[in-house]
């Protein structure tokens, strides 16, 4: 008899992961014919690392931050090319994984003698946190696996810190300690897994001196990283801000509510969110924000001796935001897959009336929390055939966010690609009402208005943005392709080689030139030469041009 019990729990264990992997199947089946999006023709197609198979040594020299992340795109493509449907199944895998350890943690959790101990709640909790519609970009978006895989790895890192305070053996911290270096070198959300195993040590081993002993490599190695990805964000990677650290830290405190909306009401979901930059203490958002981490933080204090169970979630939830808190200003002030750690955390935390000690409670709770699982399912099945295409994706995105200049033009992107050069053009005419005195909007206008024919209109629109940035080629380059439509290639030759004056780096006036001694003056050495250039210059996009 004493063997039958571990016997059922690991069946039970076993039916419930399998009960995991198929929600998953069947919440992201259709994400798997989901082509690149948006940036991951900079992550992906355009990545050196990626495209032309360095070795392991140029690929860390290359990503010194994001390495793993790196290296498994790198092995995506050696096996599959370019086919996306690898690249979801990888990504689909993970999202699967991080169900599957939030279950088993959970399991451990409510094993206290405080709490009842419900394999239901763990499995009703990992169950929601799969089938979520807000976690879908973080799935369905290649991109995005950066913070799946660095997600994987926190989650791996707390169980095996936890098994090393059960047991005291030195194997698990190892253990733990490469999750966390594995989870930091796949994305700089990976630093929070030192805190979370410091709430996790004060909430179960307060006093336990191995357990605190354990962490000091942790902490070590957490501020020896944090200090110098700092110095390089701030001092190479960005030496312009897209805002100050105060106005971004003012921002991302004025994004929670909308996240916590999006968790609780998944509803108006896309890749586009438009949020105002917060620059005074005053703003209502702001105001909520900072009213919201108050009352989380004064929750914890209050329920830690009281209710445990809901004190850690809630804790885990408001250090796994830190990342996101705006200490790094980013180009975009909010994004879905941001919320991804902390809303798995909530789901955690919300599933809690399952684990309540009257059976009548308990079992309400579980057919409402099984209604909201099969809606939340429904939502996300719905959700990926959005991203069934680019076009699809950004005309959701301008239909939720009319004003977003992002949204507009990334959507007139789509339609100028597929040859609807008249309506890219409307397009990108609103995006430059929301952001006026954008130069990439500004000359993708012309080259619109170029392709539908409209060549003085395009003529005026280059010219105009040479006046926006005197520095940039890219005026120049396009005002270069009118004259050789007009067969004026003295015009042509003499714009393309002031871009290159200008901007030595500059590919296409490179190749540009290139074609132009090839095909028109017959000068094939001089061609070859610039090509060669051009191939040094950017080997990846010669490889898909050249």
């Amino acid at each position: 008899m004493k063997r039958t019990a571990p016997r059922r729990s690991r069946r039970a264990e076993t039916g419930s992961l399998l009960v995991l992997l198929a929600l998953t199947c069947l919440c992201y089946a259709d994400s798997l014919r989901v082509p690149f999006v948006y940036d991951d023709s900079l992550t992906i197609l355009e990545d050196p690392s990626v495209r032309l198979q360095l070795p392991l040594s140029s690929v860390v020299k290359l990503n010194p931050f994001r390495p793993l992340l790196v290296l498994s795109f790198l092995l995506n493509y050696r096996y599959a090319g370019l086919n996306p449907f690898s690249y979801h199944i990888v990504n689909s895998l993970m999202h699967f994984f991080n169900g599957a350890l939030l279950f088993l943690l959970l399991r451990r959790l409510v094993q206290k003698p405080t709490e009842r101990p419900e394999s239901l709640y763990a499995l009703l909790a990992a169950c929601i946190a799969v089938a979520h519609p807000l976690f879908t970009e973080s799935v369905t978006y290649i991109s995005s696996r950066s913070t799946l895989q660095a997600t994987v790895f926190i989650l791996l890192s707390l169980h095996l810190y936890l098994s090393f305070c059960e047991v005291g053996r030195v194997w698990p911290w190892v253990g733990s300690l490469l999750a966390f270096l594995c989870a930091a070198a796949t994305k700089e959300m990976g630093a929070v897994a030192p805190l979370l195993m410091a709430l996790l040590a004060l909430w179960r081993h307060p006093r336990l001196r191995r357990a605190w002993m354990g962490l000091v490599p942790f902490g070590v190695l957490f501020a020896l990283a944090a200090s110098y990805r700092a110095y390089v964000f701030f001092r190479i990677e960005y030496t312009t801000l897209p805002r100050s650290i105060a106005s971004s830290i003012l921002t991302q405190l004025a994004a929670l509510p909308t996240y916590l909306k999006l968790f609780l009401a998944p509803v108006g979901l896309t890749i586009a969110h438009d949020l105002p930059t917060a620059s005074q203490l005053m703003s209502p958002g702001l105001l909520v924000g900072l009213c919201l981490i108050a009352a989380g933080a004064g929750a914890v204090i209050w329920s830690w001796k009281r209710r445990p169970l809901p004190a850690i979630l809630l804790g885990f939830a408001i250090v796994s935001h830190l990342p996101s808190s705006g200490i790094f200003p980013l180009q975009e002030a909010i994004t879905e897959h941001r919320f991804y750690l902390q809303g798995l955390w909530l789901c955690a935390l919300t599933c809690l009336p399952a684990l309540a000690q009257a059976p009548r409670l308990r079992t309400v709770s579980a057919v409402v929390l099984t209604a909201v699982l099969v809606c939340f399912t429904g939502m996300t099945i719905a959700r990926n055939r959005v991203w069934q295409s680019e076009e699809a994706l950004w005309e959701d995105a301008v239909a939720k966010q009319p004003t977003s200049a992002r949204a507009l033009s990334n959507y007139a992107d789509c339609l100028r690609l597929k040859g609807d050069f008249r309506s890219a053009a409307n397009f990108y005419v609103r995006a430059l009402e929301s952001a006026p005195g954008n130069l990439d909007y500004t000359v993708n206008l012309g080259i619109s208005l170029a392709s539908a024919g409209r060549a003085a209109d395009a003529e005026a629109v280059f010219t105009s943005a040479r006046k926006l940035d005197p520095r940039s080629p890219k005026p120049l380059v396009n005002l270069g392709n009118l004259c050789a439509m007009r067969r004026d290639y003295a015009c042509a030759r003499a714009l393309w080689e002031e871009a290159i004056v200008l901007a030595p780096s500059s590919y296409e006036a490179r190749v540009n030139l290139a074609m132009l001694y090839r095909d028109v003056l017959g000068d094939r050495e001089k061609s070859d030469a610039l090509l060669d250039e051009a191939r040094r210059m950017d080997p990846v996009r010669a490889l898909d041009d050249l």
